[in-house]
């Protein structure tokens, strides 16, 4: 399983946290990326 962090702004997702947090400075949110989907949402992160 891999995270993949999304900006909440812009919906793009991520491969890392800094680079999603550098994105728009938007909140983001992180999901654990399976071999079909995304699943298992953890929440937002940031404001």
């Amino acid at each position: 399983m891999k995270i993949v962090y999304q900006c909440l702004d812009c919906g793009k997702a991520h491969d890392t946290e800094e680079a999603a947090l550098k994105c728009h400075e938007a909140p983001i949110q992180a999901f654990q990326k399976g071999y079909t989907r995304f699943s298992k949402r953890k929440g937002l992160i940031g404001n």
